[in-house]
């Protein structure tokens, strides 16, 4: 049985990941060659990066080692639209991951539903982003 979490694996920062979220997600609009102008932290932004990512050929290595940028941008997303917010939460002895909380305090899996799409990606299936963000928001069992 795996000792960690997915979330864990990718977050450097630990329990310090929130305080470097918006240099993180600047970081990954610049390195992946997204156009700030349209990351606007809409739902429609989220298309825009399905589209980029396919459109430029953007290498699978890029995409997933700006995966941390591109999963707190998402949940930044989902907690404007939804309501909620963000929190650092302790998976086990020095592990944490960004988890995303609903306006009534539940825990959304928005964040695991966007890695799965993306780590496909480097598995050579299309990413989608936007279907796994719909998957979760438009899912009457996951409200």
């Amino acid at each position: 049985m795996r000792n960690s979490h997915v979330l864990a694996d990718i977050n450097v920062y630990g329990s310090k990941l929130l305080e470097h979220k918006n240099d993180l997600i600047k970081h990954t609009i610049k390195n992946i060659g997204l156009s700030s102008e349209k990351m606007d932290y809409s739902e429609e932004s989220l298309y825009y990066i399905d589209n980029f990512l396919i459109g430029n050929e953007i290498s699978k290595e890029s995409t997933y080692s700006n995966l941390m940028g591109l999963l707190l941008y998402v949940g930044e997303v989902y907690t404007k639209k939804k309501g909620g917010y963000l929190k650092m939460k302790n998976i086990s002895s020095n592990k944490w991951i960004v988890a995303v909380y609903n306006s009534d305090n539940s825990e959304s899996d928005i964040l695991i539903w966007v890695y799965g799409s993306v780590y496909s990606y480097a598995g050579n299936e299309l990413p989608s982003i936007t279907a796994s963000y719909f998957a979760i928001t438009a899912n009457p069992f996951f409200k």
